[in-house]
């Protein structure tokens, strides 16, 4: 882990705080960090990245749901609509 932690420490951070409620996608942190480990993360984030099985794409959304919640929220998982092959 880096010094500011994981990329998966800072994503589970922000969803748990921005998902909650009828939002919410992970009922604990520990469910947001096994499905987190599954995302491939090589791709280098950027405000382009809104499709694709990637960790950048997942991230994209969570951007979003910060203003968003109801349309971004479920966008953030595994099974994303959005972030699936």
């Amino acid at each position: 882990a880096s010094t500011c932690g994981s990329n998966c420490d800072g994503f589970c951070a922000v969803a748990r705080e921005v998902c909650t409620g009828d939002n919410e996608v992970y009922a604990n942190d520990k469910g947001c960090r096994a499905d987190c480990a599954t995302f491939p993360d090589t791709e280098p984030f950027d405000q382009t990245d809104v499709s694709g099985d990637t960790f950048a794409c997942r991230l994209y959304h969570l951007t979003l749901a910060a203003n968003d919640p109801a349309t971004h929220c479920a966008h953030i998982t595994g099974a994303s609509a959005m972030c699936v092959p």
